[in-house]
C-alpha cells in the first residue's frame, strides 16, 4: 500500500536533511507502487512540456525503463542529498533517487527543493554502467 505526503510538507524552507530524504522516498514509493495520480498532484516536473505531470512522469518511467533490466518493482533505492552552492536560479537542494536494478542497471529520478520552498522532480532517466570497460 502506497502512503502520501502532505502536501504542506513540500513547501518548508527550513525541512532537514533527514525530513528531505523521508520525501525523496516518498516520491520513489509512489512511483514504484504505479501512484502517478498522486505523485502529479504533490510534485511538479520540469520536463512536463505540455503535458499534465501525471501522464508525463509515467510516460517518461516507461521509456526509461526500456534501457534496464530486471524488475522495477523491486528496484533497491537509495537517496543522496546535496545542497547547492548559493547561485541566481533559486536551487536549494539536490535529492537523488537511484533505484538500482540487475546488471548494473537502474533508474534515476532528481527531485530538486527550489528556494520557495518547492519540491519538484527535475528528471527521470535509466542508466547502464560498464558497457564501456
Amino acid at each position: 500500500m502506497c502512503s502520501t505526503v502532505c502536501k504542506l510538507a513540500l513547501y518548508n524552507l527550513k525541512m532537514t536533511i533527514e525530513e528531505l530524504e523521508s520525501i525523496a522516498f516518498e516520491a520513489i514509493n509512489l512511483i514504484q507502487c504505479g501512484d502517478f495520480a498522486r505523485f502529479g498532484e504533490l510534485f511538479d516536473y520540469a520536463l512536463k512540456f505540455e503535458r499534465n505531470a501525471c501522464n508525463a512522469v509515467k510516460e517518461d518511467l516507461e521509456s526509461a525503463l526500456v534501457g534496464t533490466v530486471g524488475n522495477f518493482h523491486e528496484a533497491s533505492p537509495q537517496v543522496s542529498i546535496r545542497k547547492f552552492e548559493p547561485n541566481r536560479n533559486g536551487l536549494r537542494y539536490l535529492l537523488e533517487c537511484d533505484l538500482k536494478m540487475e546488471n548494473s542497471t537502474g533508474v534515476l529520478m532528481e527531485l530538486i527543493q527550489n528556494s520557495q520552498g518547492a519540491i519538484y522532480l527535475e528528471q527521470i532517466s535509466s542508466y547502464r554502467k560498464g558497457l564501456n570497460t
